[in-house]
């Protein structure tokens, strides 16, 4: 919203979320690489040695890759602030509708690593 340099459509969307006039629809199908992972599991011989029974060292990357046309900061995250309920008139009432999402505030999940040792005795 704050930079002048940014495409005229992401910029007119900025303004209409400021106004809370209309909602724009957006495709928010993807595809993820959640994880990938390796083990390594030590040789008998090494492990006599060591007199253990099994050794394996594991590591893991989490959320490697997205793939997307969703604009917004990650299709899979959502800070809904409340915009999920909504009036129907043909229930006289409040309901929440869960398809209705927003990812102001929201932040994208993050890539880590995780190193893990088995080790048995």
């Amino acid at each position: 919203r704050n930079y002048p340099a940014a495409p005229w459509w992401l910029q007119a969307r900025g303004i209409q979320n400021l106004s809370g006039s209309a909602q724009e629809d957006e495709d928010g199908s993807y595809v993820r690489f959640r994880e990938l992972s390796v083990t390594y599991v030590v040789p008998h011989s090494v492990l006599r040695a060591l007199r253990m029974q099994t050794v394996s060292v594991t590591g893991a990357v989490r959320n490697l890759a997205l793939w997307t046309r969703y604009t917004g900061v990650d299709p899979e995250v959502v800070n809904s602030a409340g915009d999920n309920v909504q009036y129907q008139p043909s229930a006289n009432g409040y309901q929440l509708n869960n398809d209705v999402r927003g990812d102001e505030g929201s932040v994208p999940l993050p890539r880590y690593w995780v190193v893990r040792l088995n080790v048995g005795f």
